[in-house]
């Protein structure tokens, strides 16, 4: 999946749009640490010019793949 330019957004600007699921800027970062290679594989995490930009839509699949894997692997643990 390509992302147009016009779809891509800061991490910042996600998160504000997804707080439901990324209480704090620090656990958007921690996610994009923990899955980078995974997240631009997927074409989620771009960073034409240095800077890393999401790509909300790939971005939101890739954030339920995941977290489906995780919660699968650890047998729902951690569930508030």
């Amino acid at each position: 999946m390509t992302a147009p330019p016009l779809n891509l957004m800061p991490p910042a600007q996600y998160r504000a749009e997804r707080a439901h699921v990324f209480k704090s800027d620090e656990s958007l970062r921690w996610f994009i640490r923990q899955h980078h290679d995974e997240l631009v594989n997927m074409g989620a995490l771009v960073a034409p010019t240095g800077r890393k930009l999401i790509f909300p839509e790939a971005f939101d699949l890739a954030v339920c793949a995941i977290g489906g894997r995780m919660a699968a692997t650890r047998g729902g643990r951690g569930a508030k």
